[in-house]
């Protein structure tokens, strides 16, 4: 049996989408490094570990980081007062002679798991869980993106020979997947 001729023309023109989707996730990725590395690219300074303060602390099964306050901050009569301030650990809450991180502990969580399945003793900078979860956000969005492209447009977005044309008809009915119809009661009024 003969597959029709336009068969093959969907396949390379599938694997040319791919190639530009890759393109650009590859692109942004650079832009991250960039961004992780201070601009240095190959030298990723660490300059806070947050994170890993919080996944030592959940390995040691509490849920303040593995850092203690000063010396000089606990035995101050107001540890809250501005004299204080470089005794503090900055983005940290004092509660009960112990920080607390103010913010989800997913990536604490995650980093402990990777902590203990590869057993790694060494701290953790903040960059890299950021920079792996950035990563897996990017390539989600990206896929989420020609899935919608895909499943609203139709072959039909990426068979047109003109660009403006593709463009009108994809825009068209990406925002027609935002946008729930409105019922029979609505329209007549």
């Amino acid at each position: 049996m003969q597959q029709p001729a336009n068969a093959n023309a969907d396949h390379v023109r599938s694997r040319s989408q791919w190639a530009l989707l890759v393109a650009i996730v590859l692109v942004v990725e650079l832009a991250y490094v960039f961004f992780v590395s201070a601009g240095h690219m190959r030298d990723w300074h660490t300059y806070h570990t947050y994170i890993d303060y919080l996944a030592e602390g959940f390995r040691s099964g509490h849920l303040y980081i593995s850092l203690a306050p000063t010396p000089e901050l606990l035995a101050s009569p107001d540890p809250f007062d501005g004299s204080n301030l470089y005794n503090w650990y900055w983005d940290a809450s004092l509660y009960k002679k112990h920080y607390y991180l103010y913010w989800g502990p997913v990536p604490a969580l995650l980093l402990a798991g990777v902590k203990i399945i590869f057993r790694i003793k060494a701290q953790v900078g903040d960059q890299y869980p950021v920079f792996a979860f950035t990563s897996l956000q990017l390539i989600a969005a990206a896929l989420l993106l020609d899935r919608m492209a895909t499943s609203r447009c139709g072959s039909s977005c990426w068979r047109s020979r003109s660009s403006a044309s593709r463009t009108r008809r994809c825009t068209t009915s990406a925002a027609a997947a935002f946008t729930k119809p409105r019922s029979q009661a609505a329209r007549r009024s």
